[in-house]
């Protein structure tokens, strides 16, 4: 049976956890992937491996918490990071399946209720205003569909620091969509 896969393929940093979402009517199985913490408020680089990934699309970013719980819902906008970082995603065979560079300002910042924000990059539009894909894994903005047999290298940069000094313990995450 080629469309099944176990968590237990994955191999690599971080840990994958999968969940069964839904009811008898609709439901979809979420493979979540936590690879560890960064530091938006320092110069860094981290790198980490992956393989045995889903072959379901992934979307990459970063879970937030800032500093300040106190942040109200208004002013969420003023309290993004304005770290300038890079993301790259490779594939066993050197090619590149990710990247982007931009401030965390231009990422896009979903939240949801008091919990943490995912932040992540959509992807940008063509001239026409559709949605650019990339020629490996389907990739556009943060998001890429994994061919499970391969290895990947993820380095994700902080080039420029926040200067609001209020990220300092952000997970690097990757999940599945499921509705």
């Amino acid at each position: 049976m080629m469309g099944c896969y176990r968590s237990s393929a994955y191999r690599g940093d971080g840990k994958i956890v999968a969940v069964r979402l839904g009811n008898w009517l609709m439901s979809c199985k979420y493979y979540g992937v936590s690879l560890g913490s960064i530091n938006l408020t320092k110069k860094s680089k981290k790198t980490f491996a992956m393989q045995g990934l889903p072959p379901e699309v992934m979307c990459l970013g970063f879970r937030t918490k800032p500093y300040d719980q106190n942040v109200r819902p208004e002013d969420r906008e003023e309290n993004k990071s304005d770290a300038f970082v890079r993301v790259l995603l490779m594939d066993d065979t050197g090619r590149t399946v990710i990247d982007e560079e931009e401030c965390l300002t231009r990422w896009t910042w979903s939240y949801a209720g008091g919990e943490p924000s995912f932040v992540y990059q959509r992807g940008h539009l063509s001239s026409e205003g559709k949605e650019t894909l990339g020629v490996i894994d389907e990739a556009h903005g943060t998001y890429f569909k994994p061919r499970t047999k391969v290895k990947y290298t993820l380095t994700v940069e902080i080039i420029e620091p926040d200067s609001k000094g209020r990220y300092d313990d952000v997970n690097i995450e990757m999940g599945n969509l499921c509705w």
